[in-house]
């Protein structure tokens, strides 16, 4: 980043359409902890919905990141952190398990999906046709596992996609660019950054089945160790969001950043 553009940068920050973004994810925080309060509350007195209106509330949730691309797929992804519970599953049996892993995956499919259709659009190329390479390769993996019950499929076709969506979208956000790599080698570097963390985090879930944080004990207080760990996965991706951003190039939009994302010639744009 030149001089002048980080000069220009707190000064984009602190107009309305730049800061939009920010106050979504807020109010996305806010849900959040009151779903986490009501999720638990329910767990506790084991209450349960339908499956129906779970699924509802996932498509429902899916459908948000077509018009806010960030805080959408933010609330999304904690809406699939609540299903397991509010569905019961900690009190079902293998069957139950078994009829939730299928579900799950036919309705994470629906949220990339939809995250897929935003990435379709972006202005940068590279990372345009990076984003969309992940996706099919994790659909083609979904539908492996699926057909197979192999798991070590599911580390073979890690879900990449996911971090190069909120990658992108972050970097938007924090510079109101469009461009985010400006040539190949940056989109290999990208790609390294994204792959590695997420596929020993494959290995753990699905080849070990355990978490790294109930195998090793690094630390003596309640929870730290996965703090350590969960700072450990995306320490290469924010390594590599802080050297993006560092470097990028090109006028900063004025305008909401999540909102105005489409490349020229597309419908809407």
């Amino acid at each position: 980043m030149r001089s002048d553009e980080a000069l220009h940068l707190p000064l984009a920050l602190s107009t309305p359409g730049r800061l939009r973004p920010f106050l979504r994810l807020a109010l996305v925080g806010l849900v959040v902890f009151a779903a986490d309060a009501l999720t638990e509350s329910m767990s506790h007195r084991g209450l349960v919905l339908s499956a129906w209106i779970v699924t509802a509330i996932r498509v429902v949730s899916a459908s948000v990141i077509l018009r806010y691309p960030l805080a959408g797929f933010v609330f999304a992804l904690e809406v699939d952190k609540w299903d397991w519970f509010w569905l019961g599953m900690p009190d079902l049996g293998d069957a139950g398990q078994t009829w939730y892993q299928e579900w799950d995956k036919v309705l994470d499919l629906v949220t990339l999906g939809a995250a897929a259709y935003v990435a379709s659009r972006w202005v940068d190329p590279l990372a345009r046709r990076i984003a969309i390479g992940m996706f099919v390769y994790r659909v083609i993996g979904v539908a492996l596992f699926s057909a197979t019950q192999e798991r070590w499929l599911l580390i073979v076709f890690p879900n990449v996609f996911e971090t190069m969506f909120l990658l992108y979208l972050i970097f938007r956000v924090l510079t109101g660019r469009t461009e985010m790599i400006p040539d190949r080698g940056t989109a290999t570097l990208v790609m390294l950054a994204l792959l590695l963390p997420k596929v020993g985090q494959e290995v753990f879930l699905h080849g070990l089945e355990a978490r790294p944080w109930h195998m090793w004990r690094l630390l003596p207080w309640p929870h730290a160790d996965a703090w350590l760990w969960g700072i450990a996965l995306y320490a290469l991706p924010l390594a590599a969001l802080v050297m993006l951003v560092w470097t990028s190039e090109g006028r900063a939009t004025r305008r909401d950043p999540e909102t105005h994302l489409e490349a020229p010639g597309l419908p809407g744009a």
